[in-house]
């Protein structure tokens, strides 16, 4: 877009921005990646002006010298006229500016229409916020609250202990929950917030938060009919046997583990991930009468050093059809041999394999399988050591 080319310019300014957002066409998308150079009067009167145009998603990275109080006493005013058919979507990045009350009006002006919030690397974030998500939500006359996604707030550990008093409804049509580095989450939060969105989760992400296997039994207890992506990385203190059972079929008076298309298990301890994890979530992925919409997309276990090529033989039969993208960064017990199997097993979907780490795979597989050759379709990332040296070019 003309924006991101300016902003990579660093010459996305306020006249840049007036020409974005101005003229006869009234958006319902903008998607600004870089607005640090926009002042922040004129971003306010223009955001208000937007929404009350019919503006449905804005998102703005590298917001905080442009998004301040005024643009959220704006959107917010703008988005109660509007009632129900206004802001749908809200994504903020570094929106350093805002207090956590200026967040808390944001959620009372929107509440009628903003079904997707994200905030990331926004400081303010806090309890007043957490406590306007529970007044405001689940209540007549509001919108439902389909997406929240937080990555590296500072919300204090009040703030999220907060939400263990949130009403059910508050959080029950959830789809998509993202709680990224934020210090404070713990496994009562993540487990509240699991049982409120029990049959609707569609999308979960942990990423570098101190949570244990307490949390990942509260997600097998839950109804994940509906779970397709399911991310987790640096989980330090998560176990083989939580993860097991979280993919095991069969266990009296739980739901059907997941049936994921977009596993993440990466930099979790180098034990955790074992064959056997694999084994299972590739077979709970591809649960008979799913048809072609069965099977991991993308798996990545990168770190995972106990793996070996049992756990390519597992993937290669239940994700054979489907696999798109695969990440065994670091994995140094999967040989030429098991990647080998899976990649002539593995359909012509099968696109990208990323090899970061990996100084045992050789030249057996990377110039000896036709598949993994220049000109086959399938990406190889990471090769970095080669034996041969450099890999000749046809």
């Amino acid at each position: 877009s003309i924006a991101g080319a300016l902003a990579e310019r660093n010459a996305f300014d306020g006249r840049a921005f007036a020409v974005v957002t101005s003229g006869e066409d009234r958006p319902e998308v903008i998607d600004l990646s870089d607005c640090a150079n926009v002042p922040r009067e004129v971003f306010a009167a223009a955001v208000g002006r937007l929404v009350r145009d019919g503006l449905r998603v804005l998102r703005v990275g590298h917001a905080g010298r442009c998004f301040g109080p005024e643009a959220a006493r704006e959107l917010a005013a703008a988005a109660e006229e509007g009632g129900a058919g206004s802001i749908f979507a809200l994504s903020l990045g570094g929106a350093y500016l805002l207090k956590d009350e200026d967040y808390a009006a944001i959620v009372a002006g929107a509440c009628r229409s903003l079904s997707s919030i994200e905030l990331r690397a926004c400081k303010g974030v806090g309890t007043a916020f957490c406590a306007a998500l529970m007044k405001h939500y689940g209540v007549a006359g509001s919108a439902s609250l389909l997406e929240l996604q937080l990555e590296h707030v500072d919300t204090p550990t009040v703030a999220v202990e907060s939400l263990l008093a949130a009403p059910p409804n508050v959080f029950k049509n959830l789809r998509s929950l993202r709680l990224d580095h934020v210090a404070s989450i713990t496994d009562a939060a993540v487990s509240s917030l699991l049982r409120a969105a029990s049959g609707s989760l569609e999308a979960l992400s942990l990423h570098h938060v101190a949570v244990t296997d307490e949390s990942l039994e509260a997600l097998r207890q839950t109804d994940t009919g509906r779970l397709r992506s399911l991310s987790l990385r640096g989980l330090r203190d998560v176990t083989p046997a939580a993860l097991e059972a979280l993919f095991t079929p069969g266990l009296d008076g739980l739901h059907s583990p997941p049936a994921l298309r977009r596993l993440e298990l990466a930099s979790l301890h180098e034990e955790t991930v074992t064959d056997h994890v694999v084994g299972a979530a590739a077979a709970a992925s591809a649960p008979e009468g799913l048809g072609s919409g069965a099977g991991l997309v993308r798996l990545d276990v990168g770190g995972s050093s106990s793996l070996t090529d049992l756990s390519m033989e597992h993937v290669a039969r239940h994700c054979a059809g489907s696999l798109q993208e695969l990440d065994v960064g670091y994995c140094h017990c999967i040989s030429d041999k098991g990647l080998g199997y899976l990649v002539s097993v593995a359909g012509k979907q099968l696109r990208n394999i990323s090899l970061w780490g990996c100084a045992q795979i050789t030249d057996n597989f990377l110039d000896g399988h036709a598949r993994a050759g220049p000109g086959s379709g399938l990406d190889v990332e990471g090769v970095w050591m080669r034996k041969s040296g450099p890999a000749l070019q046809p």
